[in-house]
């Protein structure tokens, strides 16, 4: 089969076209998924940034809710009213304090035992050997995380 020179030139054009055309889709798709890859990222920067924010956030709350509790700890008729309401302000299941002389005071007085000593315990332990410490036995168990 012989090509007259109109159908070779045809052919040609054609087949430029097509190379180009694919070429531009590679092209375009290499710079759409760049795009794609870029705006993910961002998205991605922008939600761990908010969400570490938040966390500070709620860890600083409950922080100045347990320090506020610094100045009726030396009260002991009072304690456990300031740690009921703290507790509620904080949105803790629990916050209890321990005493150097091994006296244990919680938000729930029913769940005190007789025979706890919170000296022996890791959290007062390792409360009462920090080097900066300004409350070091009160502390607070967050309730669980809820679903929605």
């Amino acid at each position: 089969m012989k090509l007259t020179l109109k159908q070779k030139l045809i052919a040609s054009a054609a087949v430029g076209v097509v190379l180009m055309a694919a070429l531009l889709t590679t092209l375009a798709a290499k710079q759409l998924k760049q795009q794609t890859l870029n705006g993910l990222t961002a998205r991605t920067h922008s939600l761990v940034d908010t969400a570490a924010a938040g966390v500070t956030d709620w860890i600083s709350i409950r922080a100045d809710i347990t320090n506020a509790m610094r100045g009726y700890v030396s009260d002991p008729s009072i304690i456990v009213s300031h740690l009921q309401q703290a507790r509620l302000s904080a949105g803790f299941d629990d916050i209890y304090y321990g005493t150097a002389d091994g006296k244990m005071y919680r938000s729930h007085p029913e769940r005190n035992r007789a025979d706890y000593d919170p000296r022996q315990r890791p959290w007062y332990q390792q409360a009462a050997s920090a080097a900066n410490r300004s409350l070091p036995m009160l502390t607070g168990m967050p309730l669980p995380m809820q679903c929605w």
